[in-house]
């Protein structure tokens, strides 16, 4: 695929906890930060930052109930522990490489544990490629030949930009078909698949489905599949053969059967411009009440800042949201001439988060991300005035990918490049933020756990330091000295208490269903190191 830009460059959490947390504040070293919100995670890779390569790239990252981190990009899928470090008990040294991609895209992770990635195929033209992996990273026969399925949309080059999973195990593929230049006509495209990988010929024409929009160039960057089984593609439309970059963010949206849906906008179809130039959007979300929020790339010719992280968000219509924002759309400047967001997720508590990149100084890239709270608002609790920048060899850097851990962090995969012996290297880059700010931390005296939270929001988070952590936000009330966080559930239970007069504290962590407890004893809350590290 030809991408019309000049960068080469997407679980939640759903657990019910149950916590009534005690707390004195009569001690002030009770009340020094230990994360902050877009912080890089230390506790990941090196510094929060891990790189695999050279040669490598990241476009798609997905994360497995485990909480292990798969990324596919260049001809390859790789997937990392949770500490960064790589999975050797995948593929060969946590990767596994084929050559029946030419460029894979997208990820995502089925409930069974099978790793489906979507791309493009290279034969006599460019199809449609999908391959499935079994959980150690061996292809699953029982999907396609192989393990592999391709489509065909001839005579047209075809490709796959995005993937979704259906509740019923069917597999949703978009991006575009036919040649993406300029005065060349490329449609929408989107294809449906069995659990077998077998075209379901119940969607669309045969299982295909394609879209136009003016006649010019569409392409497909992401899809969503909402709770009634409607389906959201987006992307750009061409508006005119006359200029290359005269882009609108795209949407369409189709029936379960694959026909375009009549109730939103003109005939199933959607287009947004913020300032007739260069929009393109590349990534989307399906909202509780069916809001849509869309997030890419707007221009300004008119501005120093030519371009921003665009974010729209509609009503369940297609009309924009005049709740949000600027009548439903905000721009995001990072202080730079290029800033261009790739990535979007949502939190729990339904703030949201954009990722990308954006210029330095230098006029070199940097990781970028954004939070937003639910109107569209910059979140200042977030980053520096709710963004954050990260570099890691000096040279361009971008995000291609973001996702949220259960615990509330923040994980996104791109590209980095350096320069080794006067020559260009690409790396896949991963880094890991904190979600959310913790100023309170209690630690158990044998290590063997520790909880953290925020005495103003009741975000928190626990660990037992061997691989359980559990995240979540509680109900804080105060009475004296003490601080409470309650939060009741039907399979958990957690009390922690902290007698700040003596700076001791305990906690009592019950998993229910599991029928398990964990257990804290701390002794002197002064010397905490809020990390599971031997003290």
């Amino acid at each position: 695929m030809i991408r019309l830009n000049t960068a080469d460059f997407r679980h939640g959490r759903s657990l019910v906890i149950t916590l009534i947390v005690a707390l004195v504040l009569s001690s002030s070293s009770l009340l020094r930060v230990q994360a902050a919100a877009g912080d890089l995670d230390p506790t990941f890779g090196t510094g929060g930052k891990v790189t695999t390569g050279p040669n490598a790239t990241a476009t798609g990252l997905a994360i497995q109930n485990d909480g292990k981190l798969v990324v596919v990009g260049g001809f390859a899928a790789t997937r990392y522990n949770t500490d960064g470090s790589l999975d050797s008990s995948f593929g060969i040294g946590g990767r596994v490489t084929t050559s029946f991609f030419f460029s894979p895209t997208s990820v995502a992770i089925q409930p069974d544990g099978k790793i489906v990635i979507g791309g493009n195929s290279i034969f006599i033209r460019s199809l449609f490629a999908l391959t499935r992996l079994n959980t150690d990273g061996s292809a699953d026969s029982s999907f396609g030949v192989s393990g592999k399925v391709t489509t065909d949309f001839s005579p047209s080059d075809a490709g796959v930009n995005a993937i979704a999973l259906q509740p019923d195990g069917k597999i949703v593929a978009a991006g575009f078909r036919g040649p993406v230049t300029r005065q060349n006509a490329s449609d929408f495209a989107l294809a449906r698949y069995n659990a077998g990988g077998s075209l379901d010929v119940s969607f669309g024409s045969g299982g295909k489905v394609t879209t136009d929009f003016l006649g010019l160039a569409d392409v497909a960057n992401a899809v969503a599949i909402q709770p009634d089984g409607k389906i959201v593609a987006v992307g750009y439309n061409n508006v005119t053969a006359v200029a290359e970059f005269l882009f609108n963010f795209a949407l369409a949206r189709y029936n379960s059967d694959g026909s375009p849906d009549a109730s939103f906008g003109s005939g199933g179809k959607v287009t947004t411009e913020f300032f007739g130039s260069y929009d393109e959007a590349r990534a989307v979300i399906i909202q509780p009440g069916g809001k849509l929020v869309v997030a890419g790339t707007a221009s300004n010719p008119f501005q120093e800042s030519f371009s921003d992280f665009g974010l729209v968000r509609y009503n369940s219509d297609g009309g924009l949201d005049a709740t949000f924002g600027d009548n439903g759309k905000v721009m995001t400047d990072f202080n730079s001439e290029f800033d261009d967001a790739w990535a979007l997720t949502q939190q729990q508590d339904g703030r949201l988060v954009v990722a990308g990149q954006s210029e330095d100084s230098q006029e070199r890239s940097d990781f970028a991300l954004a939070r937003y709270n639910a109107n569209g608002e910059l979140d200042a609790t977030f980053g520096s005035d709710g963004r954050a920048k990260t570099d890691f060899f000096g040279f361009d850097d971008g995000v291609r990918a973001v996702a949220l851990q259960n615990d509330g962090k923040i994980v996104a995969a791109g590209v980095a490049n350096d320069v080794i012996e006067d020559q260009f290297q690409v790396y896949i880059a991963v880094a890991r933020y904190d979600g959310v700010s913790f100023d309170i931390c209690l630690q158990d005296d044998g290590n063997e756990a520790l909880f953290q939270f925020n005495s103003m929001s009741g975000d928190y988070q626990f660990t037992n330091c061997i691989g359980v952590t559990i995240g979540g936000t509680g109900v804080i009330s105060r009475r004296g000295s003490t601080i409470t966080l309650q939060q009741n559930g039907p399979d958990r239970r957690v009390l922690v208490q902290i007698d700040g007069g003596v700076n001791k504290g305990t906690a009592s962590v019950q998993l229910l269903s599991q029928r398990t407890t964990f257990t804290i004893t701390d002794r002197n809350t002064l010397n905490n190191t809020c990390s599971c590290e031997a003290r």
